[in-house]
């Protein structure tokens, strides 16, 4: 990471420097070595955050002797944003903390109809409770397109299809609504919250009623990918997307347990009888190939599942891990463990990541 000193910059280097203390406590002459700034230019632009009380200062508490550095944190109460993650069976919606913890959270059940109604319930129960918020995020099934704030036609959800719900919500709160597919949102958030900014390209997999993809190359999210509608069966079953034999007909948590006998993914992973190890083996088999695709496309060198999927993963993880190694390009480096299970869940957090994402990003 590289800031400039230059004056026209000013507002960009403030994004950096706080993004730098988002990660971690930071103390002035650290900012400097970690973004190649002059620490005056870096003392100039704290005591400029710390006046606008967008973060606090302490020294860490230590026995030892001698001097030690003040730490810079953010202040957690600065600023909040919103999140509302529609799903097709219900819509979560709260705020949280400029820390990113959640401060509070509401769920409604919408039955796939009336989105209208539903939006401005969220506007007056879940944002009326707290003054102070910068921003909304919203999540989504995709395909949507983001940078118009509509979401598109995503399959299973009708009464939303073409809802221009970045105009609607943003004229009802007057603030500033930003729309991420769910699945792209996923992948922010394992980037800022759980250490894969240090990852140059990185698939977030999201496995659940549907399975979501989103990528994240140089810290930047490519937008839009749709991995679930990448076809491994040529002759496969049609997809309500239109395609024919995508992964999600096929490795989706619904998909993997028709006529089962398995009423959920935890209750199969819980089993040790024949017919779940057989689907285990399946679903390894199917997120494989999409993976495999992933990372001869793309040179992907990490992917984080998510959802249902992650729930006891190791096994599966390792399936799909000794898989790539046999299977992927022989000149791309492949590491024995790509594959990892993420034990974060999608929250009021993740549906903020759009509104968050765009904050730091400056």
């Amino acid at each position: 990471m590289r800031a400039t000193n230059h004056a026209s910059m000013k507002q960009s280097n403030r994004s950096l420097v706080l993004n730098c203390i988002r990660r971690q406590p930071l103390s002035r002459a650290d900012i400097a070595d970690q973004l190649h700034l002059t620490r005056a230019a870096v003392t100039k632009i704290v005591e400029e955050l710390l006046a606008e009380k967008y973060l606090l200062e302490n020294a860490p508490k230590s026995k030892a002797r001698g001097r030690h550095p003040v730490l810079l944190h953010l202040r957690p109460d600065k600023m909040h944003f919103g999140g509302v993650d529609i799903r097709r069976e219900e819509i979560v919606s709260g705020i949280v903390d400029f820390c990113g913890n959640e401060i509070v959270r509401f769920t409604f059940k919408h039955n796939g109809d009336l989105p209208a109604r539903h939006l401005q319930q969220i506007c007056g129960i879940s944002f009326g409770v707290l003054d102070q918020i910068t921003a909304v995020g919203i999540t989504a099934p995709g395909p949507l397109d983001a940078d118009k704030g509509v979401i598109l036609n995503p399959p299973r959800f009708k009464a939303w299809h073409s809802l221009d719900i970045v105009d609607t919500l943003s004229g009802q709160l007057g603030l500033p609504v930003f729309l991420e597919n769910i699945a792209e949102a996923v992948a922010l958030e394992e980037f800022y919250y759980n250490g894969m900014e240090n990852c140059k390209r990185f698939l977030a997999l999201l496995v659940n009623s549907g399975i979501g993809s989103g990528v994240m190359v140089n810290g930047k999210s490519i937008g839009g990918s749709e991995l679930g509608h990448m076809s491994i069966e040529r002759n496969g079953r049609p997809c309500t997307c239109g395609n024919i034999g995508c992964v999600e007909r096929y490795a989706s948590i619904p998909a993997i347990l028709e006529c089962s006998g398995f009423s959920d993914w935890h209750t199969l992973m819980d089993n040790d009888g024949t017919t779940a190890h057989v689907l285990l083996e399946l679903e390894a088999d199917y997120l494989s190939q999409a993976i495999i695709n992933a990372i001869n496309l793309l040179r992907i060198n990490k992917v984080v599942i998510r959802g249902d999927v992650s729930y006891k993963s190791e096994v599966l993880c390792d399936r799909i891990n000794a898989t790539i190694v046999k299977r992927t390009v022989a000149n791309l480096p492949v590491d024995k463990q790509m594959v990892i299970a993420s034990k974060i869940p999608c929250s009021v957090r993740t549906a903020a990541m759009p509104a968050i994402h765009h904050f730091f990003s400056g």
